[in-house]
């Protein structure tokens, strides 16, 4: 597989990793701890997921199909547990945000307009993205299964 994939979506992921870190700090007035945390974290989650795609599905190669374009072969055992570390920090991201939430519910005080946008929005997206990455995991340790009996 080509290495700009890899760059790029590393790239990616940063990107919307930091604007999500940026978030979650803003939510908890500007907790310098809980930013250190959590891009700790983030940048752990990010270098999980690139070690592990040079480990083991870089080595993968690509089958072109006729009827589904293409699809990896030659992946080893554990190439679904490439997400896994997005999972853990998806969900440190969505825990906090639900926990804020709930904190804001509670609150006797009206809640700004805004936070309650920015907080219904991070509840979407978050478990929106959770949500993909759980069935990224189990369409790759459950599915290749699967494709190698359709094919044989």
């Amino acid at each position: 597989m080509s290495n700009w994939f890899i760059y790029t979506g590393t790239l990616n992921v940063l990107a919307t990793s930091i604007v999500l870190i940026v978030r979650i700090y803003a939510m908890y007035e500007c907790n310098r701890k809980l930013l250190v945390a959590l891009l700790c974290l983030g940048g752990a989650s990010m270098l999980t997921e690139f070690i592990f795609w040079e480990v083991v599905v870089r080595r993968a190669k690509i089958a072109h199909l006729p009827w589904s374009g293409c699809f990896l072969i030659n992946t080893q055992k554990l190439a679904y547990a490439y997400r896994f570390p997005m999972i853990v920090f998806e969900s440190t991201l969505f825990i906090l945000a639900i926990v804020k939430s709930i904190q804001y519910a509670l609150d006797d005080s009206t809640t700004p307009h805004l936070m309650f946008v920015v907080l219904r929005d991070s509840m979407i997206y978050f478990g929106g993205v959770l949500a993909v990455a759980l069935t990224n995991c189990i369409v790759w340790a459950v599915g290749r299964s699967l494709f190698v009996a359709f094919t044989t």
